[in-house]
């Protein structure tokens, strides 16, 4: 599989997805539904399904498994001509993942900076928002008379969470290393994040790197309207679902008497969802609408973890409230 040309191996992925791979997903799980052992081999011909497809997908995985190092590399090196000064010199790059042993992405005489290319949502993106607010307190804490840099993509969104209330022990939950440190220092002092980051915002510049030059705007602008304003796969065998009904069941179900009740998680199972509105079929439809950062924003929680499949009557969200 090594060896093949990777436009055949595109041309298999890209020909079993289709025009939408949440629809077509959507129709494999109707069209095998009831279908017995001596069914399958025909639906997997139509639908060109075999070892190569799955070869295919796994080669594909393995090339974009360092995509993030490259990224991350490239997007630091195409940027250092915009940034750096005329006699400013580098004394440290740091261009793989996480530091390698280094302090910072960069440091030079004059800056310490680190780099974020994150492509923002807009909604509740939880691991996403804890690995910046680590690098925005590794900046603020660290001793020297440099300046302090954290270069973004779409400032307004990273600037956002670090005016806003989620509690300091959520973002930092995944991180022990970088809590008992927290603790150490501070204790109890901090409760969210604005707390901490509001004395110290003039102490880390944050900087768009959009301002430097379109090219980083523009790879990276957000998916999310495009992915929200999939159209849902309409069910024939039953009622027609809607992401605005499940998101709104979801909240007034789930999440509003959670947070009445004064609990600080809440839990929702696909399958519930699907059952109590009168679906058939639709659980690729439940999935989106509750993975999609829309509920997040309409509910006002941060997803703590997804269990199950990509489209799936397994499928279990908790959130915090």
């Amino acid at each position: 599989m090594n060896n093949e040309n990777l436009d055949k191996i595109f041309e298999r992925v890209q020909k079993f997805q289709g025009e939408s791979l949440t629809g077509k997903i959507s129709q494999i799980e109707s069209d095998y539904h009831g279908k017995r052992k001596d069914d399958i081999s025909d639906l997997n011909l139509n639908y060109f399904i075999n070892s190569n497809l799955l070869a295919s997908a796994f080669e594909i995985k393995r090339l974009a498994g360092q995509i993030n190092v490259i990224v991350h590399a490239v997007g630091i090196l195409n940027a250092l001509p915009y940034i750096l000064e005329k006699e400013e010199s580098i004394n440290s790059l740091s261009l793989g993942a996480g530091n390698t042993g280094r302090g910072f992405d960069l440091e030079t005489n004059l800056r310490v900076a680190e780099f974020k290319f994150i492509s923002w949502q807009g909604g509740s993106e939880a691991i996403r928002q804890n690995q910046l607010f680590k690098d925005f307190y590794n900046l603020a804490e660290h001793e020297t008379q440099k300046r302090k840099e954290l270069y973004v993509i779409n400032k307004e969104i990273p600037i956002k969470f670090l005016n806003g209330n989620r509690a300091l022990p959520s973002v930092m939950s995944k991180n022990k290393t970088l809590w008992d440190d927290f603790q150490n220092k501070y204790g109890n002092q901090y409760e969210v994040v604005y707390d901490y980051f509001s004395p110290r915002k003039g102490v880390v510049n944050i900087i768009d790197l959009a301002d430097f030059n379109e090219m980083y705007k523009s790879q990276f602008v957000s998916t999310k309207e495009n992915r929200e304003n999939e159209p849902m796969q309409n069910n024939t065998k039953g009622k027609p679902s809607s992401a605005n009904e499940i998101r709104e069941y979801a909240i007034k179900k789930y999440i509003l008497p959670a947070k009445a009740a004064g609990f600080s998680t809440v839990k929702i199972l696909a399958k519930d969802v699907h059952s109590a509105l009168g679906y058939k079929n639709s659980y690729p439809n439940v999935c989106q609408s509750l993975d999609g950062d829309k509920f997040l924003e309409l509910a006002n929680v941060v997803l703590v973890s997804r269990k199950g499949p990509l489209k799936s009557n397994t499928v279990e969200w908790v959130f915090e409230i």
